[in-house]
């Protein structure tokens, strides 16, 4: 039902039970006018009536007032909106006042529920959104983690080997400086062979030189026999000349050339020895120098074989110094591949947890949509 006068809509119920009052209230007045003093009794029962009416309108009216307390319901108002007598037209500009309020208020609330269902929704879009985007976070670290556990890993396996390239560096080192005593043993007693064969060299050099001396003392005495021989001969040459008186002389005269013939025969001897000794003397002394210039040439060689093997313990030993460093930065670096893994894992846990709360979040916003458009619709039916 909808007022004329003032166009708000009323519900067609509130006021029906208002109208019967109204019409028995008026059929009373008219009975009075009417009928005066000649049906005084019935008047005095309707009087009755109309009073037992008139108190259970008030009680309906103080009901009503109780209910729409906080209404508009001055009396000019009651005048001015409405035609109905005063207590009626102010139950009926109050109820209208009341259901302005309770509209205004339904609209306000459909308003706010349609605004609610908005942001929900767009609360929705953007909780999907992040939750998406978590998604993908959440799947990206654990594929950065899991790289980073491979990196670990590969981290610890060259760790290994550089650890096994420094033993094995200093294995090295090790090595090369007993190769290098070694041959600095070796150097000496080489230095020290060449040094003997030197004096060797020297010992058959004065050993020739005196054999030569012997050859010129041999030769002499063989030039002092083949004399004495001759002299021997001349000898037995006189004593034959000189008959019975010089057989004597001729048989002293003929041992001194036997013995004159032998000591040639051993001065030959001799001069045989001499030349095979002057033979292997210069036979050793060639050696001996063949010897002293190999010893040289080998002591030449083991000293630049000793610089060479000095150079490989110092580059040796840089290698070693290298792979201890590497193999600290490489033990670094593990340790840093470690945390950085194990911050992935809080990472990708902290992760896992916002994810679980935007899927919260998300149910929220997905439960206040629900809670919005049932709203709505109860507001909808309301009105």
């Amino acid at each position: 039902m909808r007022d004329g006068k003032k166009g708000l809509a009323l519900p067609s119920h509130m006021f029906a039970w208002t109208a019967a009052a109204t019409t028995i209230l008026a059929t009373v007045a008219v009975a009075i006018v009417d009928l005066q003093y000649a049906w005084l009794p019935p008047l005095v029962g309707m009087t009755v009536l109309a009073g037992y009416f008139a108190k259970e309108l008030a009680r309906t009216h103080r009901v009503v007032s109780r209910a729409l307390s906080g209404s508009f319901t001055h009396p000019l108002a009651a005048k001015t909106y409405s035609d109905q007598p005063k207590q009626i037209g102010l139950l009926e500009v109050a109820a209208k006042s009341q259901y302005t309020h309770l509209d205004t208020v339904l609209t306000r609330i459909e308003e706010e529920s349609n605004e609610v269902s908005k942001r929900s929704k767009q609360g929705l879009v953007q909780t999907q959104s992040a939750t998406k985007k978590i998604d993908q976070q959440q799947h990206e670290t654990q594929e950065v983690a899991t790289a980073m556990q491979q990196m670990t890993a590969t981290v610890s396996e060259v760790s290994q080997h550089v650890q096994l390239t420094a033993d094995g560096a200093k294995e090295s080192k090790s090595l090369a400086e007993s190769g290098d005593e070694t041959l600095r043993q070796t150097l000496e007693s080489i230095q020290s062979l060449a040094d003997l064969v030197g004096q060797i060299s020297d010992s058959v050099e004065d050993l020739s030189k005196q054999s030569e001396g012997i050859a010129e003392v041999a030769l002499m005495i063989d030039q002092i026999a083949e004399q004495t021989n001759l002299l021997a001969l001349n000898a037995a040459i006189e004593a034959a000349r000189a008959g019975e008186h010089g057989r004597g002389f001729a048989v002293v005269a003929d041992e001194v050339r036997k013995l004159a013939q032998r000591t040639q025969g051993s001065t030959q001897e001799i001069h045989q020895i001499i030349e095979r000794l002057r033979s292997g003397a210069q036979g050793a002394v060639k050696v001996a120098a063949n010897g002293r210039e190999s010893a040289t040439n080998g002591l030449s060689q083991m000293s630049s074989a000793q610089q060479a093997l000095q150079a490989i313990v110092s580059s040796v030993t840089t290698i070693s110094d290298m792979a201890v460093q590497m193999a600290a930065a490489v033990e670094e670096q593990s340790h840093v591949s470690e945390d950085i893994n194990r911050q992935l894992v809080r990472i990708s846990d902290l992760a896992s947890g916002t994810k679980s709360e935007a899927d919260a979040a998300k149910n929220s916003m997905e439960e206040l949509q629900r809670v919005s458009s049932d709203m709505h619709e109860l507001v909808v039916r309301f009105k």
